[in-house]
């Protein structure tokens, strides 16, 4: 793979590896595509999964949570996530 950058780019990735927070520019580029895929959100369901969790929601009845429980379950797993923001 060639990745072409302007010459700011390039003394910056330097200016990392002189510092000796990297070994290389490879080690810096792979180190930034690590980070990205790790914030990147979970894959879309396909319609068979999204069949599935209907299907059990179907069969789990109606809930006793309230409302409010609902939302706060729901901002504690965002916030877990990375998602929420107040």
């Amino acid at each position: 793979m060639i990745v072409t950058l302007p010459d700011s780019f390039k003394d910056w990735i330097e200016l990392r590896v002189t510092d000796g927070e990297y070994k290389d520019a490879s080690d810096y580029v792979r180190d930034l595509v690590r980070r990205d895929c790790a914030h990147l959100p979970e894959p879309e369901l396909t319609i068979e999964e999204v069949r599935r969790i209907v299907d059990e929601a179907r069969m789990g009845g109606v809930s006793t949570k309230t409302m409010e429980d609902i939302i706060a379950e729901g901002d504690r797993i965002a916030k877990k996530r990375g998602y929420y923001r107040e």
